[in-house]
């Protein structure tokens, strides 16, 4: 105990100098590990040696000089106890570690919104976890795996609001259903992003400032091996253990992970269901003892699309059936021998003298290659488009051709009243490339959510090895170690399977003035959640905010 030293605000003193006695230090995974200051004889009275919150660090195995040694601790000053006992007053002290900072900081996020006049980024309570909006208004957002959102939990925590911590490794890469929350913590934020995989852990670096978080799974801690009979080499000696296998909690090849998402596609007001399951083992129906199966309902798309008819007709300016249509007293009784005097239309270039020239309202212009036919109903909208792809197109344009004809003096006479060898005659109507066809676009559309990719696969493997429960208690004149829930647990000199087993760690005592090390092993118990089944009911009680473009982009429209 003697190599222990406490600094604060600059001053760094051996634990018996501050008057403390032995500490304890308790190591927990996903939740603040505190280090507990008995100080014998302290005046419940006086202040405490560190205020609220004040920032302790913590080193052992220091030489009197204080040189050398560890730091195996960093936090906050969180509690503090006095007891005022007829003959032995006394106080007690907690430090806890960064995981308390998480707790106090409530998660936000950008959303966009209205100013009044533009808008503007507003940090805003109401997240939806998983969702990655980084592109920006009018780009589609994304997912965020898990470690994508821890990530964006831990940059908020630490460069906005100031907790000392930084982000070390984060093994789980998992794809999550989105999942909307309200005024949570970041600490909370934390836990939904793991509750599911049931063979993580977190733990501190804290010989890094600021201390660094790790989040592994089972397959990348660090294994140590503790003794079961004797004592090792290091003099560690076994005092107890209580040790069972949760065979319960392991999938083996024929037991499947099935996720059932279900999801609402609604198109112009109809409304249909669709159901999507994600399978490991492939091939899988979950009917098999021992199966997990989850629902999970996904936020509905809605698809609003708009139809527009156009209505043309082909047309040729070269027979005197188009004019006698467009020209009416062209088509009068009295008029005969109608001719055209050149059927030559112009190439979209020039003018042939007396041919057929079509001009658009700047007087360019318009071959009939490009617009052939004649717009009679519908408007055409920039959206429509050809078969080939093409840009659906009009222009109102000018058609002059020069006609030869006699206006008969009656109906059906000889005697001409009048003679026309080269009359100009010009109609003005509306070309387009399009023949008679019904349009249709997406006017809006909601995305909802899409459905994760690989979370089943996931879940079986993070359970396909067997899982232990139980605690193992160790006893030693010095610590010889920190063993923290960043290690997994093997035990020698007992069962075969001990020795490599694996164990995770989620919580660690140590007792530095008995020399007693507590290791606890097995599910999150103190998440509450004894069983990982349960864990995956999640989504259970989710509820559904369908306007996910709204955080991105101010509108619940994309």
């Amino acid at each position: 105990m003697n190599t222990l030293t406490l600094e604060y605000g600059g001053t760094e003193k051996f634990l018996a100098d501050w008057g403390y006695g032995p500490p304890q230090l308790t190591l927990l995974s996903q939740a603040p590990s505190t280090m507990t200051f008995p100080k014998v004889n302290g005046d419940p009275i006086a202040d405490a040696d560190v205020p609220y919150a004040g920032q302790v660090i913590i080193r052992w195995n220091r030489l009197p000089d204080f040189s050398g040694g560890t730091v195996i601790f960093r936090g906050r000053r969180t509690d503090y106890n006095g007891f005022a006992k007829p003959g032995s007053p006394s106080t007690v002290m907690v430090i806890s570690d960064p995981w308390w900072d998480l707790q106090q900081i409530t998660f936000q996020h950008y959303w966009k919104a209205w100013n009044g006049s533009a808008l503007a980024n507003f940090y805003y309570s109401r997240i939806n976890l998983f969702q990655d909006i980084s592109a920006g208004p009018g780009a589609p957002w994304a997912y965020l795996d898990i470690s994508q959102q821890i990530s964006q939990i831990i940059t908020f925590a630490h460069t906005t609001c100031g907790a000392n911590l930084q982000l070390g490794t984060v093994d789980p890469e998992w794809q999550m259903p989105l999942y909307p929350v309200k005024a949570i913590t970041c600490a909370d934020a934390m836990l939904i992003c793991l509750r599911p995989v049931g063979n993580a852990v977190t733990f501190f670096d804290y010989t890094t400032d600021p201390p660094t978080l790790h989040c592994l799974q089972r397959p990348s801690c660090t294994a140590v091996t503790l003794p079961y009979a004797g004592t090792d080499g290091n003099g560690r000696a076994h005092e107890s253990s209580e040790i069972k296998p949760l065979e319960n909690l392991q999938m083996g090849a024929d037991q499947d992970v099935v996720i059932q998402y279900q999801k609402s596609l609604t198109v112009d007001g109809v409304s249909k269901t669709i159901l999507i399951n994600d399978v490991w083992p492939l091939g899988g129906d979950g009917l098999n003892l021992g199966s997990i199966v989850v629902p999970i309902d996904l936020a509905a798309s809605t698809i609003t699309n708009t139809k527009a008819k156009v209505t043309s007709a082909a047309i040729d300016p070269t027979t005197t059936a188009f004019w006698s249509k467009k020209v009416p007293p062209l088509a009068d009784a009295k008029v005969a021998s109608l001719a055209l005097v050149s059927t030559h239309v112009n190439n979209g270039t020039s003018d042939v003298a007396a041919g057929v020239s079509i001009k658009d309202e700047a007087g360019a212009y318009v071959s009939l290659s490009d617009f052939a036919y004649e717009l009679v109903d519908g408007a055409v909208a920039p959206w429509m488009k050809l078969g080939s792809g093409a840009a659906v197109d009009s222009v109102a344009v000018t058609i002059t051709a020069h006609m030869s004809y006699d206006v008969k003096s009656v109906a059906g006479g000889s005697f001409n009243h009048q003679k026309f060898e080269d009359q100009p005659h010009s109609v003005r109507i509306k070309l387009t490339n399009s023949p008679t066809a019904t349009y249709e676009t997406m006017t809006s559309y909601t995305e909802g959510d899409p459905v994760p990719a690989g979370l089943a696969q996931h879940l079986h493997e993070s359970m396909e090895e067997l899982q232990w429960e139980g605690q193992h208690v160790i006893k030693e004149k010095k610590i010889y170690a920190i063993i923290t829930p960043g290690n997994v647990l093997n035990l020698s000199g007992g069962r075969t399977e001990w020795a490599t087993m694996k164990a995770v760690i989620t919580s660690v005592e140590i007792d530095f003035f008995a020399g007693r090390t507590t290791v606890s092993i097995g599910p999150e118990k103190h998440l509450g959640a004894p069983e990982l089944v349960e864990r995956l009911q999640i989504w259970r009680y989710r509820q559904l905010y369908t306007n996910l473009n709204v955080r991105n982009s101010g509108e619940p429209l994309s």
